[in-house]
């Protein structure tokens, strides 16, 4: 496990030294969200970290909703925590 100064906590197989998932948060007074995300770009968020993302792709905004269908997969997340096996991303048409 490797810890840095700007809320980023990043798990390592330490048999093998392979990146397993890097963790995030982002706190305000109101709120403490996180976002668990793997090398492949699974992700775990919680609902607060969701509503405030935004992804672009070739300087467009992409719908979060297109996004999440690939990669909001909190049970491969789980996986990736545990060193088991996860398969590359897919994008959906």
């Amino acid at each position: 496990m490797k810890s840095s100064f700007d809320g980023r906590v990043t798990l390592w197989d330490s048999a093998t030294g392979r990146h397993l998932v890097t963790l995030v948060t982002l706190s305000a007074a109101e709120s403490f969200d996180w976002l668990a995300l793997t090398p492949e770009g699974y992700e775990s968020s919680s609902p607060g970290w969701s509503s405030q993302g935004q992804w672009r792709t070739s300087g467009e905004m992409v719908p979060p909703e297109m996004v999440s269908k690939s990669l909001l997969k909190p049970d491969l997340v789980a996986k990736a925590v545990r060193a088991e096996p996860i398969p590359a991303v897919s994008f959906a048409k």
